[in-house]
């Protein structure tokens, strides 16, 4: 089905796989299966935004997603180019009646049909043993080069006047290679039709995915079957199989794809229908006469019967899923493979479904770079969840930098690409130099709750959030009239001032002047200075990211290194941007000027530089020293907005709830005043409590006045 048709039968069949699973992820699962299946080296064709109408063996027509370029398909209100087809069968092979699909299509396609059979003596060993006259044994002649020629010269002569051939799909088990040597030679359009299982195209299919499976690290142990289980809390914490008898297989993560009653994934007997192994709870009916319909080519209830699953496709047991057992595939119930024709899309969107899930417990960090190196395919979208608060960095005693990982694979392998609304967040420099001049304006129209739901239906920028206001003039306008007055000073620091100082909040840049003017100190600016680049690599810009790092990493290099002078920054994401981002994510080297870069509060005692062991207390100490001024510390360790992250519609409930800890304690507090070095916080925390926010410079400038 094409995929603006998943929420109405999410509405119409909710235990269906792909309700569970969701219209949204499907979606993004049907792309990511096609990236997959074309790294197997399967040329497909097809797109699940629009379904297809591929011929079947019995020359029908059914509506599909994805067919092999081989086999004959046509859109969904349109004809075949051909109208006249020979539909030619092997002699002596019963799993494909050329006549009966002759029929078929001169009836629903009207076009002209001529039946013949091809007879090649190549093939008299296999016929005449009728066990082997099958279609894979079949091919394994057929793709032989030496078999081409004269089947070549046998098709041209049963082909007569018509325009294509279909025949059985009994060749080209490894690629095309043999239909396209065979096509040039009859001069012909061939296409193949599949035939009864054991296909060749299907059995492509099962190898190809095999052979990347394996290339991935996974191994076959073919021949053993499992013959029980044991689990505890939720968990299978042992396989039993015959080959293994009393030693237990243990893993972190079970997946259930036993199939259905054909291959023993579900049992029938007079008690109803199980799940043998595990003894899951099963869609079923309890009335056995309710169980299968007299018509043979009615809908039969008992196809939809199997395991019952969340919608992280974990199976259910007394209604409860288990943490780490998952069902995909024919076991799974709620769906009708035959009637729905879904069954293969059901079991390849399951499958990913389930893979990115078990990927994603260790996505985060090293091993799921590990795997992502091998198939991009294990790209998990949940990583885009990710606030870069860094507490995993601190949390790691290896001293990994599995943040920068984790963007890393962001940039690299997301499979949505960044929107207008990323845009808009992310190029901050353009937006501040457009709404500066006309601020009084922008900021009264953003303010407006009919213009915020307007922004939240056409860009996704949550109606909830208070978006910031732009200042009338900018801070470097405001310094040019500084900058002579600056110079009179013996000893010099330089100042990064970032985005929010520049267009949202020149006063505080005013209080850090004031400051380290009273300390006997002018302040300079760098000669030229770009947005620090956080908001882009947070949205996936990565390349324009690189751009304003290189811009920077020049201005850095004549300030710190050529003129001497130190830097200072208000902001503690830009401060940990041009130090430790530019560097390791960015490959934009500044090890030497970032030496030299200092948080502002910081650089008021001995320029102690950003991040060193001590700072936390510096700044409390420095804030101490204010007189009549009560300290209170609290325990918390993020406010949730993450920069640009907590402005997105699909992240602000995120946001909010990472958040509230630290919005209660501030409540609970008595405070009078929350101080923070990050712009975003001071948003997110003057929004969701009642409480101002201000800078730790704006403190000390306030005290020197």
């Amino acid at each position: 089905m094409p995929l603006a048709a998943l929420p109405q039968l999410a509405q119409q069949a909710p235990q269906h796989p792909y309700a569970l699973i969701g219209p949204g992820r499907v979606a993004a699962l049907s792309a990511a299966a096609q990236r997959l299946l074309e790294r197997c080296g399967l040329n497909l064709q097809g797109e699940g935004v629009n379904n297809h109408l591929r011929i079947t063996p019995l020359g029908t027509r059914r509506a599909t997603w994805l067919s092999p370029q081989a086999i004959p398909t046509l859109p969904l209100t349109g004809q075949l180019p051909w109208r006249r087809i020979a539909v030619i069968g092997i002699e002596g092979f019963l799993d494909f009646q050329p006549q009966m699909a002759a029929d078929a299509l001169s009836r629903e396609l009207g076009v002209q049909t001529d039946v013949a059979y091809l007879h090649m003596p190549a093939l008299d060993r296999l016929r005449n043993n009728p066990s082997e006259f099958r279609a894979v044994n079949i091919a394994r002649v057929l793709d032989l080069m030496e078999s081409l020629p004269p089947m070549a010269e046998e098709l041209r002569r049963l082909a007569g006047e018509a325009e294509a051939l279909f025949l059985p799909a009994c060749l080209g088990l490894e690629d095309d290679a043999s239909l396209a040597v065979l096509q040039d030679a009859v001069g012909k359009p061939i296409r193949l039709l599949p035939t009864l299982p054991p296909s060749v195209p299907g059995m492509r299919l099962h190898q190809a995915l095999r052979r990347r499976f394996q290339q991935l690290g996974g191994v076959f142990m073919p021949g053993d079957s499992v013959l029980r289980a044991e689990s505890e809390a939720g968990r299978v914490t042992g396989l039993y199989t015959r080959n293994h008898g009393d030693i237990p297989l243990r893993a972190q993560q079970v997946v259930l794809a036993s199939g259905s009653f054909f291959s023993n994934g579900l049992v029938a007997d007079f008690d109803g229908v199980r799940e043998p192994i595990f003894g899951l709870d099963v869609h079923s009916r309890a009335d056995r006469a309710d169980w299968s319909r007299r018509e043979l080519f009615a809908p039969q209830p008992y196809l939809q019967f199997g395991v019952r699953t969340d919608g992280r496709l974990r199976a259910m047991k007394q209604g409860v899923p288990f943490d780490n057992l998952y069902a995909i595939g024919a076991v799974a119930g709620g769906y009708d493979p035959l009637q729905q024709g879904c069954g293969a899309g059901v079991s390849l969107i399951g499958a990913l479904h389930v893979a990115q899930q078990i990927a994603a417990e260790e996505n985060a960090g090293p091993d799921g770079e590990r795997l992502r190196l091998k198939d991009p395919a294990l790209y998990d979208e949940a990583l885009k969840y990710c606030t870069n608060c860094k507490r995993c960095e601190v949390a790691c005693p290896s001293d990994v930098k599995i943040g920068d990982i984790i963007q890393r694979a962001r940039a690299d392998f997301a499979q949505s690409k960044p929107t207008l609304r990323d845009a808009i967040l992310s190029h901050t420099d353009i937006m501040g130099s457009l709404s500066t001049p006309f601020a009084p304006i922008v900021n009264a129209a953003t303010g407006l709750k009919p213009v915020r739901k307007l922004l939240d239906k056409a860009l996704k920028i949550d109606h909830r959030r208070e978006l910031p206001k732009y200042s009338f003039g900018t801070f470097r306008r405001w310094y040019r009239q500084q900058a002579q007055a600056q110079q009179r000073y013996a000893e010099q620091v330089a100042f990064f001032h970032g985005c929010f100082v520049n267009y949202n909040h020149p006063q505080l840049g005013k209080d850090l002047v004031r400051v380290f003017n009273a300390l006997d100190i002018g302040v300079q600016l760098l000669k030229r200075e770009k947005c620090c680049g956080v908001p882009l690599i947070a949205n996936g810009f990565i390349d324009q990211a690189k751009k304003q790092a290189r811009v920077n990493a020049e201005s850095l290099q004549e300030t710190v290194l050529e003129r001497g002078i130190p830097v200072v920054a208000t902001s503690s994401s830009c401060t940990f941007t041009l130090r430790d981002e530019y560097p390791h994510l960015l490959d934009v080297d500044t090890t030497a000027p970032a030496a030299q870069a200092h948080a502002a509060a910081g650089g008021l005692s001995h320029a102690l530089p950003y991040g060193e062991d001590g700072l936390d207390r510096l700044h409390l100490e420095l804030l101490r020293q204010i007189p009549g001024l009560e300290l209170v510390v609290l325990d918390s360790q993020c406010c949730g907005i993450a920069g640009t992250y907590g402005f997105k519609s699909e992240n602000y409930a995120t946001s909010q709830g990472i958040g509230a800890p630290l919005f209660r304690q501030i409540e609970e507090s008595g405070v009078d005043l929350v101080v923070t070095d990050c712009e975003t916080c001071k948003w997110q925390i003057e929004m969701s409590t009642s409480k101002r926010c201000e800078h730790p410079i704006t403190l000390l400038a306030q005290a020197l006045a």
